[in-house]
Parts: C-alpha cells; structure tokens; sequence
C-alpha cells in the first residue's frame, strides 16, 4: 500500500501491510554511534557566518544526495569531503561542517571505511539550530532526500545475514536523524508550512515504528496530525481546493473544502501504522510492548483499530463532496483499500474473539470491491494496484472458507488462491 509522498516530496513513505509486519534492525548498537548523541539544541543568539547567495555547499550536498540513491558511495564520499573543505572555509562556525561530518561517516559506513568513519565518529555531533541562516531552507528538501534514500536502502537490507548489521545499523541512524534534523530545520525556518512540519513529523515516526521504538513513533504520529488539523482549522475560513482535486470537474473547486496531499500522506501514514501494529500482534505477537496480559492485548488491539478507523473516517468526511462528484479518482481506490485492510484485520481477530467485530467481513468484502472497481477503471484489470488488491481480498475469501466466491475472484482477475 504504497503512496506517493506530498507536494513535491520525490517519492511515496511505504505504509508497512498486513503481509509485511514491522521489523526490527541488528540487535546491537555501533560503539561510535553511541558516541556521536547527535542533539538538537537552540541557542537563543547570533547565526554563524553564511555561506553566499549562490551556496556551493548546498550543490555539493545535492549531487551526494543522488550518488546516495543511485549507490554510488565512492563519488557520494568524495563529494562530502569537499563539501567539509567548503563549509569549513566558508562557515567554520555554522552547522554546514557538521552535518558534512556526519553524512560523508555514514557514507564510509557503506564503503567499509572502518578506520576513516571510527574516526569521524570521534566527533560530537552536536547541530545547534540556534544557529541557522535563512539559506539553510535549501538544505531541507536534500536532507528529506537523505532520510528516505537512508530508509528505502535500510528496509531493502531488513532480512540479510548479520554481515550487513553494522551498515544497517548505520542505514536506521541515518534516516532517523535526516527526518530529526528536517522536523528541528522545518520547526526554525519554515513555521509557515505547517503541512510541511507535520509530514517530516509523520516520515520520522514512520522510521522509528521499522526501528522497533514504536511509543516515540506514535508521538510523532501525533505531531503530525495535531499540525494538520490546525492547519485544516485556520484555512477552513477560505474553502480552497487541494491538489488531489485540482483538476476535472470544475463544480469541485466550489463545492469541496478538500484534503491537502500532505493531509492524506500523514493520514495513510499514521492509520497504516496502527494497522500494522494489530496485524503484527495477530501474526506473531508483536506491536503491544507493554501488554503482558492477553486482556491487555486485546485492549490494545481495540484502541489501535479504533484510532485508525477513526482517522480514515474523517479522510472520507473531509472528501465526501469530491467523492460524489469524481467517485472514481484513485484516491478513493486506495482509502478504499486501506479499510479493507483494517476490517479484514478486525476479522482476523474474531477467530480469537468470534463476537467481538461481527460485520468486519462483510465490511472488508465491499470496500476490497469498490476499491477494485475504482482502480480498475483508473488503470485497468491488470494493473499493479488491481492484481494486488485482488490477491489481499481472495486470501480474505479463503480465510473465511468462502471458497467458492474465491475461485470466482481469483478466476475475475486472473489470481492465484493461497497454498
């Protein structure tokens, strides 16, 4: 259940599913990691000196954000050292050296650089938001890339032998502190995009939830979507239309008050996650850390469930205009979708508890087939969105020993049934 990541953001944060419960990294912390207590600190005086209008730093910084992506950590470390040359000649007291030293360690990490990043790792980096200038905006959005190409490549590595274990452990705490740093750069430089904030709050919780430190996760979810609803209370008193909507029929730009793109990723997000947390629970007893008891369990099942439905209930509050008028938008496909996921979880639990969700089959059979049709009229029956939403709903039907009206989908869409 993957989504595209809001307002110009490069790619979606994927919205870990009931076939991909959370993981939890190499057990052990690097011993230069420990040292390193990256902080977050203001200083309530002077910016440090700034580099020019023109920020030779910041095209360094860019160029090794995409050697980052593409893999290439030869030309990724090259290019760090001489952004730290830079920063150190022209901003030896701002926070540019820092976070140089601290992406190109991260970068020797890849390399197996072991003494070149033991050595970096002796610093202490300590990133003073205090002390940030206005052209430290440009950073952010190369710092977001840092954080995901961080994450996508821990998350690829989850199941590898322990050979990868320090590299992972480098991956989970470089993506950590990327989002750290976004959320702490964001909240100093860019206090009017709250939308913005709230989505860097909602990409740090989804790192901390794979990492396994899933009460601080939580908080960030909540971060996020207490900026969201503040930001959707100030511009409710001037009706605007978001950029799901913006473009079709033009009664909708009158008629709906609209979901931002950030509003939906953060909300997919957070929902998501505590999805994930009740079909981790089911699978192998994981996502409640301080439920010992199996009452206790099940109370953590029924809020989290609750939270979630909750949250994608107000998603279909908010865009039940546009839903009249373009019911067929791949938006809905996928809100659609996702409360299938939430009521086939919920129907999973009544092997557990049969009375407790008696209508959650039959809610999670018409939302898999309204999201089937919706993605089928958007992208076709053999689609990625359709063949995949076809497979989660007949494994449903299986599960539920409906197998007659398995094979019917299966055979529908071209699907194989469960062995």
């Amino acid at each position: 259940m993957d989504g595209k990541r809001a307002c110009g953001r490069r790619c979606g944060p994927i919205i870990p599913t009931a076939d991909h419960p959370l993981k939890k990294p190499a057990t052990f912390v690097l011993a230069a990691l420990l040292v390193l207590a990256l902080a977050l600190t203001a200083s309530p005086s002077t910016c440090g000196a700034q580099a020019p209008s023109k920020d030779i730093w910041q095209t360094y910084m860019e160029a090794a954000a995409a050697a980052d992506e593409n893999g290439d950590f030869k030309t990724e470390a090259i290019t760090l050292a001489r952004a730290l040359a830079y920063a150190k000649t022209h901003d030896a007291q701002g926070q540019r050296p820092i976070l140089s030293l601290l992406l190109l360690m991260l970068a020797y990490i890849e390399l197996d650089e072991t003494g070149l990043w033991h050595e970096l790792a002796k610093e202490k980096f300590r990133v003073d938001v205090g002390n940030l200038g206005p052209s430290m905006r440009e950073f952010i959005p190369t710092l977001d890339r840092f954080g995901w190409s961080f994450y996508e490549r821990w998350k690829a590595h989850v199941n590898d032998t322990t050979e990868e274990a320090i590299k992972q452990e480098g991956r989970g705490y470089g993506a950590q502190n990327s989002f750290r740093l976004e959320v702490a750069l964001r909240g100093k430089l860019m206090s009017e995009d709250p939308d913005g904030l709230a989505t860097a709050h909602a990409s740090l919780g989804l790192v901390l939830s794979k990492l396994g430190t899933l009460r601080d996760a939580d908080s960030e979810y909540s971060s996020a979507i207490d900026l969201i609803r503040d930001s959707r209370a100030r511009r409710n008193a001037i009706p605007t239309m978001s950029s799901l909507f913006s473009v079709g029929d033009p009664r909708l730009a009158s008629e709906e008050l609209g979901i931002t793109a950030n509003e939906s990723a953060v909300f997919f997000l957070t929902a998501g996650r505590l999805v994930a947390a009740t079909a981790g629970l089911l699978q192998n007893g994981e996502g409640a850390a301080d439920a010992k008891s199996p009452k206790n369990l099940d109370e953590f099942f029924d809020t989290q469930i609750g939270r979630a439905l909750e949250l994608y209930k107000e998603m279909e509050v908010l865009t039940s205009e546009a839903s009249k008028f373009w019911p067929h938008h791949p938006f809905f496909g996928r809100l659609n979708s996702e409360l299938a996921w939430l009521y086939a979880t919920e129907f999973r639990m009544t092997k557990k508890h049969p009375g407790r969700y008696p209508d959650s089959l039959s809610n999670a059979k018409q939302r898999y087939e309204r999201a089937l049709a919706i993605f089928e009229d958007a992208s076709g029956p053999n689609s990625t969105d359709v063949q995949n939403r076809a497979t989660d709903y007949v494994a449903l039907l299986v599960a539920a020993d409906q197998l007659d009206e398995a094979k019917k989908v299966a055979q529908r869409y071209g699907v194989e049934l469960p062995k």
